[in-house]
């Protein structure tokens, strides 16, 4: 995702434009805000099984991040549709911003060229969104595979490691077991960024009010 937010910075800029400059800032910040955030989450997601492989979880889930850990599932699931843009979260504004200036970019630039970015740019935020949501549908709703680890009511086969196919004490249980949800000091340094997201999505003239006369002045050459 990092890579695909930065081609949007890159377009944004190159348009040249106060839209594209302006929406390539703001996609820096909320790109900044929405990958720390899943950053963090992949984080104690590994922390918590010992491996951050979709199809290790996708079986060790067993009934789902959502039964198992539902604060930790639905922030999961929330960081993934902030990062593919979903309106109403920052996600949504820099790369709006910056598709509306590769369509019109400034005088000199070669619009066929640049709406042709145009399209592949759209066309990447399909593919975000695809691989965003089937990471919430195999890890936060479970997917019970033929080589799922852990079925719920199911009892576990003994596996030659079984820190890795067991309940996160390492001890295999008859039932799925229960994960520990979002502690109180991953709340403190998670919650701002969930925050700021949320705001930035709703309240955008906020930011661009503060960068866009930055941006002006420095497409007019410095110039007040």
């Amino acid at each position: 995702s990092s890579v695909g937010h930065m081609g949007f910075v890159l377009l944004g800029i190159a348009t040249m434009t106060p839209t594209g400059v302006n929406g390539a800032l703001f996609a820096n910040i909320a790109h900044g805000l929405i990958t720390g955030l899943l950053f963090f989450l992949v984080g104690a997601i590994k922390d918590r099984y010992g491996t951050a492989d979709l199809d290790t979880l996708a079986g060790a889930t067993g009934a789902a991040l959502y039964g198992r850990a539902p604060r930790l599932g639905a922030l999961l699931a929330f960081a993934a549709v902030a990062s593919l843009g979903l309106p109403g979260l920052a996600g949504f504004w820099g790369e709006m911003l910056t598709l509306f200036g590769a369509y019109s970019p400034a005088e000199g630039l070669s619009r066929p060229a640049f709406r042709t970015f145009m399209a592949i740019g759209a066309f990447g935020t399909l593919l975000t969104a695809a691989y965003m949501l089937i990471v919430v549908r195999r890890v936060c709703m479970g997917e019970h595979t033929p080589h799922s680890q852990l079925s719920p009511g199911a009892p576990p086969t003994q596996p030659a490691d079984a820190s890795r196919t067991s309940g996160p004490a390492g001890a295999p249980t008859a039932t799925t077991p229960q994960l520990a949800d979002i502690q109180s000091y991953e709340a403190a340094a998670w919650t701002p960024l969930a925050a700021l997201t949320v705001l930035a999505g709703l309240w955008p003239a906020v930011l661009l009010g503060l960068t866009d006369p930055a941006v002006q002045k420095l497409l007019a050459g410095g110039k007040s």
